[in-house]
């Protein structure tokens, strides 16, 4: 029912005379509240419609008779005659005589009768309501005749107000159509008092936020009648619609400043404690606007409400985050020379508030700022993404950009930053120096001789850029007083108690002198090019002593809070080994001891993977020179070489096998001999299985002389313990699925492994015997002796490869394989999913799973909204209907798999089946889709007998394919349109439909027409403005009846109703 057509009052009267109706116990009033509603309902739908099509007509029934004649319904239907039995005084259902007390009386029960009547009143509401939109072109008439007035009046606004429909669409079409000579009478009417609320979307409690189309029209017109507009825009009450705060921030931009400025107390009020704006750059505009114009108070005070909304610790919505980033990239530089240092406090303090929020404890973030920006430069990626970097990049870029904008300024730039607490302020300020020193050469060289600064490490990376790119502008006295501080060396109190902690023991003196001896040489190397003779000579013998300096830079930042711990060795080092050499190196490696904490012995493992994986060729003929290495690295080794092989490069097997059968020994001897902790080789045994998997699949089938090898590494590793099932049980009570499980786990890749290789040995011999593949599979057949669910899983997704291998021996076991009884549901599931989602159907497989199949029928939930059971809904609906298509099962029996499916499945999963179906209508035998259609007649029936007609909405994939004859397409395109919407496929769906109007015209039409009453969306309508066209033209082309007429005018009036013109096809056809 569309009573939003006739605007918000009238829906909700019918709304709450609903719930009045439902409600149990049912109140004692109820008949009076609800003939109070329904009586102000009934009053407002005759003053639209009438003054619409009879104004003029006075008095109950005159107006009701009236409205019935336009609307065509005729006076002795029994909508009409409920109708006018309201108006009659004695009728029993006159809604004044209900709606008013009977003197002191109780009001009257709530009977049968007045149900009934209810009932009757809604009916009366779909029909009327329903002729009634159908002719909204007469609707869009009176507006355009309003819109075209020069000199609106008090009456016109009252018309507009009482007489027009108060839906969206009349009201859009009249506020965006009108100009500025209405905008003083409808203030004085008292419009823009009434802001839009977010609108109910979908069924989930979401919500929407609509344009308002009176703010939208006071932000339109405001450039011609500022005073008004302002005046009108600061009165809208609060509103909880942020997009009507948005039309209020355009009215100040449309008007001169000293307009504007009246409206920043109502924009920070909205942005401080309502719903906002959804477009901050507007306000950030508004902003400059009012700074360029010396209104630097109000700009300032618009700044500070758009940063409170700045969210701290890198969170809070994606597309906000990117709008702030944008705003102090693109509009607080502006502001620079009209407002000064007062713009870099404003930053400053909303920066250090961020940073106190993002660590209000430990305090570690402000003094570590390096942890989260490394690099004062950052990146215009990642302040994109993370508010705290945007704002940094701001400061940083005003800072600059003020020092730049006068250069006298730059004291009171620093003085500014030193003011926050925070190192990073400290930071920028020494960035802002180094990029700006020249203009500035006392502050260079006061923060360069500071000893603070030289020996401190959260500031160290600005501090060595600053002296390196800075250190020619200090005089003679000033280098030699920086020398004399980096000669009494560093603060080494930390380092010390660093060492202390992580060893027991406190520092030698040796690396006390170490460490000093390198901070010197790294703060020389800063100063090469100025350095004295003498102290030249000093830092060379540093260098001779220590090595090469080294200094510091910011490390590539992952993640918020998080480094890239570098690797110890690179690849390429690795790689340029010979492979004894490599192993060697490997074999005796051990991490400096002056390293990070996280380098330990296993950190090589991964350069070592790389450079193995980068020249797998050449080191995988020479593999087994890595047997006896440590576990980590001999994973490693063959992780590399797993990889090259996945990607298509050749091995040299002969030197692979000794490593796997190396590796599989180890595992062995591991599993024999447990030691506490984890195991060591479980990853190099699943690497082993893959490999083995890549090998057999080889075109050159280079294993074939390991065959027997190869088969005792399957066995070993088919009795793996893993997945333990403790282990397996957590995973899966966790969320885990058993195809992760099996794709992580030893035994799981030991039966894939073992399958692959009966396949590989009947590929040299097709009467090969394989009684040691099938007697292996036949020990993890038992849901006792293999309770593995990843193991089921696996089995299941090859039960067809078991069907090919030996159809007799696979036959016989599927009762095993895919357990029925009760006690064995998750072990049948496990396999039963697998099975689905991995098989390619036949015949041979399908006979072989009767029983499984119809057990599966039997267990669907029609309630079920959990992913497992839906995903084996979907997938086994897939497989009936495949069956059905191909002839190997019916529908119409009344056992039928396909009909028993439909009867349980979930209406989702219908859904997704019929859509699914649709995706694949190409190049479709006859045979198939003469049963495809027997399918579709077969759930159109259902549907019309009462079922859920949301599985229909994937149809239009069916009609758009061209597949089936067109006349029943499009009829039973209308059919599913007359019961849900379409879903996904409005392009192709009317597109195919203009196709065949001109052979179709009549039935193209009504399907038109029915798919228009869907409310398809603007966008929908506007994208396929030209195939509506094709489809209305071609049956004004084959006629001109009254039927046709009435279905244009319903056509075009439903559009209308949704933003879309095409009103001339009315006219075109009223013209033929």
């Amino acid at each position: 029912m569309r009573l939003t057509q006739l605007g918000p009052g009238p829906a909700q009267f019918f709304r709450d005379a609903c719930e009045l109706m439902a409600e149990q116990p049912p109140r004692a009033t109820v008949t009076h509240l609800v003939s109070h509603l329904l009586r102000e309902l009934e009053s407002g739908l005759r003053a639209v419609i009438s003054a619409l099509y009879a104004p003029g007509v006075t008095g109950h029934e005159a107006s009701i008779l009236a409205v019935l004649n336009v609307l065509e319904i005729d006076p002795s239907e029994p909508v009409a005659r409920t109708w006018l039995d309201m108006a009659g005084s004695d009728s029993p259902f006159n809604l004044a005589r209900w709606a008013h007390r009977d003197g002191l009386a109780s009001p009257r029960g709530l009977d049968d009768a007045f149900r009934s009547f209810f009932d009757d009143f809604e009916r009366l509401l779909h029909r009327v309501l329903e002729e009634f939109e159908s002719r909204y072109v007469e609707v869009v008439r009176q507006v355009d005749a309003l819109i075209a007035l020069d000199q609106p009046t008090v009456a016109h606004t009252d018309q507009v107000r009482q007489k027009l429909p108060q839906d969206p669409a009349t009201q859009f079409r009249f506020f965006n159509g009108i100009g500025p000579q209405w905008l003083e009478p409808l203030v004085s009417a008292g419009f823009f008092s009434s802001p839009l609320p977010p609108q109910p979307h979908g069924d989930e409690g979401m919500m929407r936020l609509d344009a308002w189309p009176e703010s939208a029209y006071l932000a339109r017109v405001a450039a011609d009648k500022p005073d008004v507009a302002v005046t009108a825009a600061v009165n809208i009450p609060t509103a909880t619609n942020a997009r009507v705060n948005d039309d209020i921030v355009s009215v100040g931009l449309a008007v001169p400043p000293e307009y504007g400025r009246q409206l920043v107390t109502r924009v920070v009020s909205d942005i401080r404690t309502g719903v906002g704006v959804l477009d901050p750059l507007a306000v950030g505009k508004l902003a400059t606007r009012l700074a360029d114009a010396g209104h630097v108070r109000e700009a300032l005070t618009l700044l500070r409400a758009l940063l409170e909304k700045v969210p701290s610790g890198g969170g809070g919505d994606v597309m906000l985050t990117w709008y702030h980033a944008e705003l102090l990239r693109k509009y607080v530089p502006a502001m620079v020379a009209t407002v000064g240092t007062d713009l870099l406090i404003v930053l400053r303090d909303r920066l250090g508030q961020l940073i106190a929020e993002d660590d209000p404890t430990t305090g570690a973030w402000t003094r570590w700022s390096t942890v989260w920006r490394p690099s004062i430069p950052g990146t215009t990626e990642r302040e994109s993404h993370d508010p705290t970097d945007a704002l940094v990049s701001a400061v940083r870029d005003i800072a600059i950009a003020l020092v730049d904008h006068d250069s006298a300024s730059a004291g009171a730039v620093l003085d500014t930053l030193d003011a926050g607490d925070s190192t990073i302020f400290q930071r920028i300020a020494l960035y802002v120096l180094a990029e700006r020193g020249h203009q500035a050469r006392d502050l260079v060289a006061a923060r360069v001789l500071d000893p603070d600064l030289l020996r401190s490490r959260p500031v160290e990376t600005e501090y060595t850029d600053l002296v390196q790119r800075q250190s020619n502008l200090l005089t003679g006295p000033e280098l030699h007083r920086l020398l004399a501080l980096i000669d009494e060396g560093p603060d080494l109190d930390e380092q010390i108690a660093m060492h202390t902690r992580n060893t027991g023991v406190p520092p030698s003196q040796a690396d006390r002198d170490g460490w000093q001896g390198r901070w010197q040489r790294d703060r020389l190397a800063l100063l090469r090019d100025v350095l004295p003779v003498r102290w030249v000579r000093r830092y060379e013998t540093l260098v001779a002593q220590f090595g090469d300096p080294t200094l510091p830079h910011p490390q590539d930042r992952v993640g918020r809070g998080s480094l890239v711990p570098p690797a110890p060795v690179t690849a390429g080092s690795l790689a340029a080994r010979s492979t004894n050499d490599l192993v060697e190196y490997v074999r005796s490696w051990q991490p400096p001891t002056d390293g990070p904490a996280w380098w330990t012995d296993e950190s090589l493992a991964a350069p070592l993977r790389i450079a193995i994986e980068q020249d797998a060729g050449r080191r995988s003929a020479e593999a087994a020179a890595f047997v006896g290495l440590p576990a980590h690295y001999v994973t490693a080794v063959l992780g590399g070489l797993e990889n090259a092989a996945r990607q298509g490069t050749a091995l040299g097997w002969s030197g692979v096998v000794p490593l796997l059968v190396g590796a599989d020994e180890q595992a062995v001897a591991e599993l024999d001999a447990p030691i506490a902790g984890p195991r060591q080789w479980h990853e190099a045994r699943k690497s082993v299985m893959r490999l083995l998997r890549a090998g057999m699949a080889a075109a050159a089938d280079p294993l074939r002389d390991a065959h027997d090898t190869v088969w005792t590494l399957i066995q070993h590793a088919a009795a793996d313990p893993d997945p333990a099932p403790a282990d397996e049980e957590r995973q899966i009570a966790g969320g885990t699925h058993p195809e992760i499980i099996s794709m992580n786990s030893v035994r799981p890749e030991a039966i894939n492994t073992a399958i692959d290789w009966g396949i590989w040995t009947r590929r040299a011999d097709p009467e090969a015997d394989l009684a040691d593949v099938f007697t292996l599979l036949d020990e993890r057949l038992e849901v006792r002796a293999e309770p593995s669910q990843s193991v089921r899983w696996v089995l299941g997704t090859r039960f067809a490869t078991l069907i090919g291998l030996d159809r007799e021996w696979a036959a016989a076991r599927a009762a095993r394989l895919f357990p029925l009884d009760a006690r064995s549901r998750d072990s049948w599931a496990a396999a039963w999913t697998g099975y689905l989602g991995h098989t390619t159907l036949h015949p041979d497989v399908c006979s072989a799973l009767h029983d499984q199949y119809d057990a599966a029928v039997e267990r669907l939930d029609p309630d079920a909204t959990d992913d497992e059971s839906l995903y084996l809904a979907t997938h086994l609906g897939w497989h009936l209907v495949h069956r059905y298509c191909v002839d190997d099962i019916d529908l119409v029996s009344p056992d039928s798999l396909l009909r028993r499916y439909y009867d349980r499945a979930p209406a989702s999963v219908r859904a997704k089946l019929l859509e699914r179906i649709g995706h694949g209508l190409v190049d479709t035998p006859p045979d198939i889709a003469a049963r495809l259609t027997e399918l579709l007649d077969h759930r159109i029936a259902a549907v019309q007998q009462g079922g859920d007609p949301s599985e229909l909405r994937g149809f239009g994939w069916w009609f758009s394919s061209g597949v089936f004859d067109a006349d029943w397409a499009v009829r039973r395109l209308r059919d599913m349109l007359t019961h849900t919407k379409l879903q996904g496929a409005a392009d192709r769906v009317l597109t195919h439909l203009a196709s065949i109007a001109p052979d179709h015209p009549t039935t193209s039409l009504a399907a038109l027409e029915a798919w228009a009453r869907t409310e398809p969306s603007y966008w929908t309508l506007t994208h396929n403005e030209d195939s509506i066209r094709h489809v209305v033209l071609a049956s004004h082309h084959h006629g001109s009846d009254i039927l046709v007429c009435d279905r244009t005018r319903t056509i075009v009036s439903l559009l209308l109703r949704q933003g879309v013109d095409l009103s001339d096809l009315h006219h075109h056809h009223d013209e033929s």
